[in-house]
């Protein structure tokens, strides 16, 4: 509570509205708010600004004043009839005004911290979701990461650890037992980590250019440190004004400084590690101011009192890198590998996720494992998914259309148009399972002057490298990545042999050493078919078209009609101009079952016997039959027939390969969906059912608590497509 006793009393006029005059009282101690409480020797402009708020406040003639940071005050001796409320800045200051306000000091960081202390006690506002988000996840999968910021690689040694060592050496007044790598440790955990960036909600504007590079990092930091839990950046940034241009690094690192010797006596010493996000940024949008930029943290990086790390991050490649490179102090490279699915799993229970849809939705878990622990692509669908659950419940929410808005987003953010022919070697050698020594190296330009190893790819969390046997890796990339790349690559090989496309799978290698023509990815097209084939002449296609069946098109897959003889096929071109009817069994069952479906040698006859028959229908010698299923088998090995090709439990991990593999897992447990008791997301990830179709048939069973009775009344009601009855039941 304030004290009365011995108060003092200020006249005050407000000008504006209707202009009036009021009385507030500074005591011994005076209420700020309700928790804090602030004595009149500590009071400052910010304090009383906010004593003066609680008075105004709520006066209607003032509304265009949001809080107490928007007011300004001036300190003036005029009688009152002097005063009215169309004084100018100009006349104020003709009575002998002045403008009460913060004034930086920029040799004395004592000036600045009385200053910034302020806004501690001030009330909170709320973060900025965009300034944030990411900063939530838990971090996981970084102890490369960590290990080299802390030691070093093999290329540089100088990591946190040496360059503290460096920085004792070189600094007197530390006692050289501090040497020591445990006391260095011990040390080092006291060190402040701030995480700056020059994106979303501080981002990167002519504000900066104006009050200089080397001042605008200055202002981030001292929000980073002081102000983010109180102010938004772009607030604060307002509130100071012009007067940062004062700003300087060295004023804003021994502020923090002063500040953590006043917490803890005899500090001598402090580590600060800034983390400078999206600098690429600044080189964009200005490179000189970028360039100052840089030498202005390298500066400090020697300073005899405080230990500065800076980590630079962002698209930091090319000329942005050559800058740093040639500023005069050693850049070490930090790893940042791809997270694996558990890590990413983790961070989505973290940032708030149901944890039963998290480890149970098989939609969203093959989701997370085609975006293949990519941080920059995960950091995106977490905040697509996230805003969308401001409205919508998790199961509700169109993840395929959060999936698609990722892509958009890394197109805009990625140029992989350019660099798709590049890397085209790395994507064949990821989908064809072929292992790499990871000092191999592609080439980045057509004159092969510039090229990149496979290990410097997975430090920059492109791919990663699984050990193979021997000294070989296999490389495993997104299958995002792959899916937003191959679109744009032309292959220069246009032909693979069979035996390598069937990589992984059971076959005899009969008729397997053949040449099959690989068509454009850009002419691929998968056709529904209504009615069985080859038994009806006439077929349409799910959009309602003919659909003619030429044992030309070598681009086409079909997914055939219901109960058909073979569930999909497509006609390949092998050996330049030979025919060959590839025929697709799928044989997904639930493994969970008491007696699941083996892969017996009867079944394998049967299947066998049905291809047969399809390619005598049809005219056709060549053909090969490949059974796909995630179940176990008990056929014989040695007796599997000519034109056969088998994947089973035992090689559906090897066969799918790291790319496809959560693709072809979410397919096999797909089992049928309830039709009358399915939730959005089930239904809508079904061939030909999209989220409009997939609504419509919710609203129909909740809206007229009738039930679906069969395929016919459900294709009926809805405009449920016929060719995907085989996959709900009712």
């Amino acid at each position: 509570m304030s004290t009365l006793s011995n108060a003092r009393r200020l006249s005050c006029f407000v000008l504006g509205g209707i202009g009036r005059a009021l009385f507030v009282n500074i005591c011994d101690n005076n209420q700020i708010s309700d928790k804090d409480e602030v004595s009149i020797k500590d009071l400052t402009i910010d304090h009383l600004k906010e004593i003066i708020w609680k008075k105004i406040k709520n006066w209607r003639d003032i509304g265009n004043v949001k809080d107490a940071y928007e007011l300004n005050l001036w300190k003036i001796e005029a009688p009152l009839e002097k005063l009215n409320k169309f004084l100018t800045k100009i006349e104020i200051e003709y009575l002998s005004g002045k403008e009460m306000d913060f004034q930086i000091d920029s040799e004395n960081p004592h000036s600045i911290l009385a200053w910034i202390q302020n806004f501690n006690l001030t009330r909170a506002y709320p973060a900025l979701l965009v300034e944030l988000f990411g900063a939530q996840f838990t971090l996981c999968g970084r102890k490369n990461t960590i290990n080299t910021l802390w030691g070093g690689d093999v290329v540089n040694s100088y990591g946190i650890l040496n360059r503290f060592k460096n920085y004792c050496s070189a600094n007197p007044k530390i006692d050289p037992r501090l040497l020591n790598d445990d006391e260095v440790k011990s040390i080092l955990e006291n060190a402040i980590f701030l995480n700056i960036t020059y994106r979303n909600g501080s981002a990167f504007s002519d504000f900066d250019v104006d009050i200089s590079a080397e001042a605008s990092l200055a202002l981030r930091i001292l929000h980073g440190h002081f102000v983010h839990k109180q102010l938004n950046y772009l607030k604060f940034r307002d509130t100071i004004g012009k007067k940062a241009k004062l700003l300087m690094l060295y004023l804003a690192l021994h502020t923090i400084y002063k500040s953590k010797c006043k917490e803890v006596e005899n500090t001598e010493k402090l580590a600060i590690i800034v983390d400078i996000d999206d600098v690429n940024k600044l080189y964009d949008l200005d490179r000189e101011v970028f360039r100052k930029l840089i030498a202005c943290i390298g500066s400090m990086i020697c300073n005899s009192k405080i230990f500065f790390v800076p980590i630079l991050a962002g698209k930091v490649a090319g000329s942005v890198r050559s800058v740093i490179s040639n500023s005069m102090n050693q850049v070490l490279q930090l790893p940042l590998q791809l997270l694996d699915t558990s890590h990413m799993l983790l961070i989505a229970c973290d940032i708030g996720l149901d944890e039963a849809f998290v480890y149970q939705n098989n939609l969203f878990r093959c989701i997370i494992a085609d975006i293949g622990g990519q941080v920059r692509a995960l950091k995106i669908f977490y905040k697509l998914l996230w805003n969308e659950m401001k409205t919508s419940k998790l199961e509700n929410i169109d993840l395929v259309n959060i999936m698609h808005l990722l892509k958009g987003r890394l197109q805009l953010r990625y140029d992989f148009s350019t660099y798709a022919n590049q890397i085209s070697p790395v994507l064949a050698n990821a989908i064809l399972e072929r292992p790499v020594n990871e000092n191999d190296s592609i080439y980045l330009d057509k004159d092969k002057s510039q090229h990149v190893s496979y290990k410097r790819l997975k430090s920059l969390g492109i791919l990663t490298l699984e050990p193979t046997d021997d000294i070989k890796f296999y490389i495993h990339l997104p299958y995002l990545w792959v899916w937003l790349l191959i679109k744009n690559i032309v292959f220069e090989c246009k032909t693979i042999k069979l035996k390598e496309l069937l990589k992984g799978a059971l076959y005899s290698d009969v008729d397997m050493d053949v040449d099959v023509h690989i068509p454009n990815y850009n002419s691929v097209q998968v056709h529904y078919l209504n009615k069985q084939y080859p038994m009806y002449e006439s077929i349409l296609d799910s959009n309602g078209h003919s659909c003619n069946i030429s044992y030309n098109d070598n681009d086409k897959i079909y997914k055939n009609g219901y109960s058909a003889e073979c569930d999909r096929f497509s006609f390949l071109t092998i050996n330049r101009e030979q025919l060959m009817l590839l025929a697709l069994q799928i044989k997904w069952r639930d493994l969970g079952l008491e007696n699941p479906q083996k892969i017996d040698d009867k079944l394998i006859g049967e299947e066998y016997r049905k291809v047969k028959n399809i390619a005598r229908k049809i005219g056709v010698n060549n053909w090969l039959l490949s059974i796909l299923s995630n179940c176990s088998s008990t056929f014989d090995k040695n007796m599997l027939p000519m034109r056969c090709a088998i994947v089973d439990q035992s090689n559906f991990t090897e066969f799918y390969g790291r790319i496809y593999l959560s693709q072809a897992q979410f397919a096999a447990a797909h089992d049928k969906v309830c039709v009358n008791s399915a939730k959005f997301f089930e239904l809508r990830v079904i061939d030909g059912v999209g989220p409009t179709i997939a609504k419509d048939i919710i609203d129909g069973y909740e809206n007229s608590k009738k039930k679906y009775a069969d395929g016919k009344d459900l294709c009926k009601l809805t405009k449920f497509s016929q060719i995907s009855l085989d996959c709900v039941e009712y």
